[in-house]
This record gives structure tokens, C-alpha cells and sequence, in this order.
């Protein structure tokens, strides 16, 4: 089904342009979620630079995470072709509760709904696709992961009309390290990878240690290979760190997702012998969670429960005005992969002005952007003693009033969205042009 933009719109006073981008992205406001920022920033900022989008998206999705406020960032001219799904897990999901079958569940749940739990969007979007081709006649396909099945549509389409193709990774994907999915699952996912990385014309992924994978598994020329990071928009926040009044009582704040390995059990555990080092922080300290962790066994079971506030899942605008009235802000990121990946929030933790506590290999990605930005403090994920030290550290501080360390804005202001999106404008310019 095709519709228009967003229900009021963005409005960046451009002039209609000529060149279309198809955009072919599962997730797409109204769901929300980490995963839909990158995309909709792209859209919202590409027309400005003379390209214009046409996204095929899911329309009625089960997905839980929603945030209907993004609409306004779809510009009013774009055209949103909006497809259905079919639910591929539904013949199999007595699996999930059988009495003696339950185990096999995961096993047949990563043979049948393969590469991922969308794949039953694949018949529709490529459907919608060659309709908005024939309609819109778009220069370039542009797909974006996760889900993995947005590069099997978008690998169909290419298939069929011969249109240069970007794909465009926001995780890995064989050598992901959350996917738990044994030898020949592994296996599977690296022959559907490699044929993706063979027909692209264009790579794109978040991070260098990530494209650099993504090129070593291609053997292709490293100039078909580009990193384009996740950012932060100067529409959603105050990029200087305005003035807020101070909170009443000490408050770090974490946004996002605790799953796999990243979990909060070593923060609390640091927190608990900070507390037992100054009992003055039970009373004045709060640990603000945002997002959809509700049931997260660490958090449901500290034993100083007045100190964790659960906010559960909020919209983008409000979660970015809870990072920006925090104290300190928390960032876990686990020793998989973590030479390679960081996750989208810290760009906006970045632009916040806030000072960031990164749990993270001080070696890591993420660590090394924290210190090149002098944006807080890094800390090993399970180094419970240091977590200690300068969580009564920054509660000292805070109490005394001082002012932390000041950021590196030269460094911040690289990773604004319409920056990034300069970059795929230049991705796109080359796909268009046939430089492969």
C-alpha cells in the first residue's frame, strides 16, 4: 500500500529533485526503536542534498516498540509504500510451550525462519518494490540491516531490474556474536552473506573494525567499502549541553537495551560497595533505566530497590531529554566484539554534553571515541572495584558542585546526522555513477 510522508512532515524548504533512492527498510517509523533512527535520519536529511526517498516498509507489524512521534520526520513528499507479512513461525509455535518438545523450539525456529524472524516480509517487499521502480524509477536501491531479509528483498530487486545496489550493515552478520545459532547455522548465514557482499555494488557499515570485516569476508576492492556511523540529530537535542537545574539527587541514566552479555550485574555490583563505602548514596543516588527491560532479573532484584528507577520503554524525544537532564550517563558494552562495535546511543550520549561512565574493553571502539572526545571515563565491564571508585568518584564531584572535564566539540560535531548523511550521499553519487 502505497501513502505519503509523515502525518505533519519535515519541511527543510528543498527543491523537488530528480534522483530517487529506493529505501527498503524493515524497520520505519511508526515502530521505533534504535533501529529505526539511522533510517529516518537518512530520509529525512538526503532530499537537501538532492536525492529523494522512496521506502518500502512493513505496515501492520507485531513488533512492541512503537513511536508514532518520528512521523514528522518524513518529508511530506516521500512516498511510503507499506506491505504486509506473513507470520512464518505460526504453523511451528506449539513448539514454544509442548511438553516434550519445547527444546527443539530454537532449532527449528533458526531452520524455518531463516535468515531471520522476517522473512516472511520477503514476497511483499519485493513486490512493493518493483512498484515503486516502475512508478519512481529510482537511481539507486539503498537496504539496511538488521533484519538481514531487507538485503535478500533488496538482492531480488537488484536481480531484476539491474539498479546499482548499497547495502547498508548496522550489525555484522555471520560473525555476529549475539547469534547463537551453532556450526551449520553459521554456516548458512556466511553462504546467504557472501552473496549479498557479491552483488552489492556499495558496502556501508556503522563502525571501521566492521567494514573492514565486511570487506575481508567480500575480497573485493576496499573502495566499495565505506563506514558511515550512527550520529545524533541537532533537532533532537542541544548539541552545547544546555543548562538544566539540578537534580535532586545524583542521577545516572542508561537508554537502551540490556540483552546477551550486556547486562547491568557489574554496575550493580559496584554500586552495591559504593553504597557500603558511603551509605549517603542509597539516599541520594538513582540508576534511571530507559527502555524495554522490564523483567531484567538485575535490575528487578537489587537489593536497594528506591535506587533503581525503571522507566521502561519511552519515546525517542523523551528518552533523549532524560539522557540530557542526567548526572552521569551509563554505557555497558560487553568484550564480544567489542573491538569492532558501538552502540548508536553513545553518539547522542556524546551530544548530550553529560558526562559518559563507558563499562567498556578500554581497548574497544567505543572506549577509544570516549577519550578522543573527552567525553568521561572508561572503565573494564567487570572491574567491580574500579566501577566503585569512580561512581563515588562522580558523586563527590557532584555533591562539591564541580564542573567535569569539557568535551572535544570538533570531535562531537563530526558525528551529526546530516554529516552522515553527506557521507551516503557521496555512497550513492558513486553507485549511481556505475564506479564499481
Amino acid at each position: 500500500m502505497l501513502t505519503d510522508g509523515g502525518l505533519s512532515g519535515v519541511d527543510l524548504g528543498v527543491r523537488r529533485v530528480e534522483r530517487r533512492v529506493l529505501i527498503i527498510a524493515y524497520f520505519f517509523p511508526p515502530l521505533g526503536g534504535a533501529g529505526v533512527q539511522r533510517t529516518i535520519k537518512f530520509v529525512k536529511y538526503l532530499p537537501s542534498l538532492g536525492w529523494s526517498p522512496v521506502v518500502v516498509t512493513v505496515g501492520e507489524s507485531d513488533y512492541p516498540m512503537r513511536d508514532a512521534s518520528l512521523l514528522s520526520d518524513i518529508p511530506t513528499e516521500t512516498p511510503v509504500f507499506r506491505t504486509d507479512i506473513d507470520d512464518v513461525w505460526a504453523r511451528w509455535r506449539w513448539l514454544d510451550s509442548a511438553k516434550f518438545f519445547w527444546r527443539l523450539a530454537p532449532v527449528v525456529r533458526n531452520l524455518v525462519c531463516f535468515p531471520d524472524p522476517w522473512i516472511g516480509w520477503t514476497r511483499y517487499a519485493v513486490d512493493s518494490a518493483l512498484e515503486a521502480v516502475e512508478k519512481f524509477q529510482p537511481r539507486v536501491i539503498y537496504s539496511t540491516s538488521s533484519p538481514y531479509t531487507s538485503h535478500l528483498v533488496a538482492r531480488e530487486v537488484k536481480k531484476r531490474t539491474g539498479i546499482p545496489w548499497v547495502a547498508d550493515f548496522r550489525d555484522e552478520w555471520s560473525e555476529n556474536p549475539y547469534m547463537k545459532i551453532g556450526r551449520f547455522g553459521r554456516w548458512r548465514h556466511r553462504r546467504a552473506e557472501a552473496k549479498v557482499l557479491a552483488t552489492a555494488d556499495r558496502v556501508v557499515a556503522v563502525t571501521p573494525g566492521m567494514t573492514a570485516q565486511f570487506a575481508s569476508l567480500a575480497g573485493r576492492a576496499t573502495h566499495e567499502f565505506m563506514t558511515i556511523t550512527n550520529g545524533y540529530d541537532e533537532d533532537d537535542l542541544n548539541v552545547a549541553g544546555a543548562e538544566s537545574e539540578r537534580n535532586m539527587r545524583f542521577t545516572v541514566t542508561y537508554a537502551g537495551l540490556f540483552y546477551g552479555a550486556r547486562q547491568p550485574d557489574y554496575f550493580l555490583k559496584g554500586l552495591r560497595l559504593a553504597i557500603q563505602g558511603d551509605e549517603e548514596l542509597a539516599d541520594a543516588m538513582r540508576f534511571v533505566v530507559v527502555g524495554n527491560n522490564q523483567g531484567n532479573p538485575h535490575l528487578d532484584t537489587f537489593e536497594y530497590p528506591n535506587v533503581v528507577v525503571n522507566r521502561g520503554y519511552v519515546s525517542h524525544a523523551e528518552a533523549v531529554a532524560l539522557t540530557g537532564r542526567a548526572d552521569l550517563l551509563l554505557l555497558v558494552i560487553p568484550y564480544a566484539g567489542a573491538e569492532i562495535n558501538y552502540p548508536g546511543k553513545l553518539f547522542e550520549y556524546l551530544a548530550s554534553g553529560r558526562h559518559i561512565f563507558a563499562l567498556a574493553p578500554p581497548d574497544g571502539a567505543a572506549a577509544e571515541l570516549v577519550r578522543q572526545a573527552r567525553a568521561g571515563v572508561v572503565v573494564a565491564p567487570d572491574d567491580v572495584e574500579a566501577i566503585k571508585v569512580e561512581l563515588l568518584r562522580y558523586f563527590r564531584l557532584w555533591k562539591a558542585r564541580c564542573e567535569y572535564a569539557t568535551r572535544d566539540w570538533d570531535v562531537v560535531h563530526q558525528y551529526s546526522r546530516k554529516a552522515c548523511t553527506a557521507k551516503l550521499e557521496r555512497v550513492l553519487n558513486a553507485a549511481a555513477g556505475g564506479k564499481k
